[in-house]
C-alpha cells in the first residue's frame, strides 16, 4: 500500500469515528486555553442541517415518517434537566418523548428498535426499555439547538433516575433512524 493510500484510509478512519461515544473514557485534554472554546465531546464544528431538512426516519415495516426539526417541534415536547454524564455538567434537554414517535409508527413496547447514529452507531433495544426510561429525541440543549459536533441535531437523553440514565450505550448521538431490528 502506498503512502498517498495509507494516508486517505487514516483520515476515513478519523472522521468515521468523529464524534463517536466511547463509554467510561477519561475526557480528552483541553486543547485551548478557553473554556469557551473548547468542546467536550471532541470533533471539529459542522453547520446543523436546515430547519425544514430530514433529519430523522421513524419505520415500522411499510410504515415510514421523516422528521425535520420544525416537525418534532411541532410533537409533544418534554424537558429535563439532569447532569449530563458524558461532560459531567447540568444541562436541560427538550425534545419528544420517544414513546410519541414510537406511537406514529405503530411500534409496541414489545418491538425490538434499532436506533442508528450518523457515524453508523447502532443500538437494538426493546422499545419499551426506551419507554421506560422516558427517553427523549432531543433537538435543544440549554435552550438552542445541539450543535452536530456535540451529538446533534438531535440526540437521545434520559431523565436521572431511571434505568437507562446510566446505561450510556443506550444514549446514541447524532441518530438519524429509529426502526424495527432485522
Amino acid at each position: 500500500m502506498n503512502t498517498a493510500t495509507k494516508a486517505l484510509m487514516g483520515l476515513v478512519v478519523a472522521l468515521s469515528l468523529a464524534g463517536c461515544t466511547v463509554v467510561n473514557a477519561a475526557p480528552a485534554p483541553a486543547t485551548s486555553s478557553s473554556a469557551e472554546t473548547e468542546n467536550p465531546y471532541g470533533g471539529f464544528a459542522v453547520a446543523n442541517p436546515a430547519a425544514d431538512e430530514v433529519i430523522l426516519t421513524v419505520t415500522n415495516g411499510d410504515k415510514t415518517i421523516d422528521f425535520s426539526t420544525m416537525d418534532l417541534k411541532k410533537l409533544e415536547t418534554t424537558e429535563v434537566t439532569i447532569d449530563e454524564p458524558f461532560v459531567n455538567k447540568k444541562q436541560t434537554f427538550v425534545g419528544v418523548p420517544m414513546s410519541v414517535l414510537f406511537d406514529s409508527v405503530g411500534i409496541k413496547s414489545t418491538d425490538k428498535v434499532s436506533t442508528l447514529a450518523l457515524n453508523d452507531y447502532k443500538y437494538d433495544d426493546l422499545a419499551g426499555k426506551f419507554t421506560e426510561s422516558k427517553g427523549i429525541i432531543a433537538f435543544l440543549r440549554d435552550g438552542t439547538e445541539i450543535p452536530m459536533d456535540q451529538g446533534g441535531p438531535i440526540r437521545i437523553v434520559f431523565p436521572s433516575a431511571t434505568p437507562y440514565f446510566d446505561y450510556l450505550d443506550a444514549w446514541n448521538w447524532s441518530i438519524r433512524s429509529i426502526s424495527i431490528a432485522e
